[in-house]
């Protein structure tokens, strides 16, 4: 509902543990997707290798980028960078 045509339409997925994104979720954000394009990044905290896959993977079909947290050092900053990167620039 916030969708801004020609705009910089970014979702940024913030989660420490498994995130489920369903066939049937998928499918509906790729159908959205062909009129409404959105970015979707996914930021992983903690070390669940299974949880770190499944968000690497949403983050590809959200053809965003995927940024796994360790430490809440210099967080800011990388939330920051990755706006900075996927805003279309005019």
């Amino acid at each position: 509902s916030h969708y801004i045509k020609e705009g910089n339409n970014q979702m940024i997925l913030a989660t420490d543990g498994k995130f489920n994104f369903y066939s049937e979720d998928e499918k509906k954000f790729i159908a959205q997707q062909e009129n409404h394009p959105i970015v979707m990044s996914v930021i992983g905290f903690g070390d669940d290798r299974e949880a770190i896959k499944n968000l690497k993977e949403i983050a590809e079909k959200g053809k965003g980028s995927f940024m796994h947290i360790k430490k809440k050092t210099n967080l800011d900053e990388i939330l920051m960078n990755e706006i900075k990167d996927r805003s279309r620039r005019n």
